[in-house]
Formats: C-alpha cells, sequence, structure tokens
C-alpha cells in the first residue's frame, strides 16, 4: 500500500528506512551507513527475511538551484 514504510537492515551495520510509493517501487526516507541515499528510488520485487536483495533500477534524485543574474 502506498505511503506504508519499512526499516530493512543488513550486515555490516547498515539501516534503511524507505517508503512504499506503488508499483514496486521504494523511495529512501533515511540510511545509515549505505551507498543507497535519502531521496533515491529503487525497484523491488521482493523482500526476504535474512536473504540478500537485489535492487533494480536505482535512481538519484537531482536538485537543481535556479540562479537569477
Amino acid at each position: 500500500q502506498p505511503g506504508k514504510r519499512l526499516k530493512i537492515a543488513w550486515n555490516p551495520d547498515r539501516q534503511c528506512t524507505i517508503e512504499y510509493q506503488g508499483n514496486s517501487t521504494f523511495s529512501v526516507i533515511e540510511s545509515f551507513n549505505t551507498q543507497i541515499n535519502k531521496g533515491d528510488s529503487f525497484q523491488v520485487e521482493h523482500f526476504y527475511l535474512g536473504t540478500f536483495s537485489k535492487y533494480y533500477k536505482i535512481s538519484q534524485l537531482i536538485h537543481t538551484q535556479n540562479v537569477a543574474n
């Protein structure tokens, strides 16, 4: 259900809070000690307890700043 949050953790000492967006897509709300950053999104079909999950189509949001001349 979109808007639901999930906290995932794996060794060594990595953790992420993610939010379901729909269509198997999750956005990263918070991350600790990972290469995945807040604002990144990824697609995954299933999570299995105690096993490694592969993340597909990891994308980073690019923020731009408008500068008036």
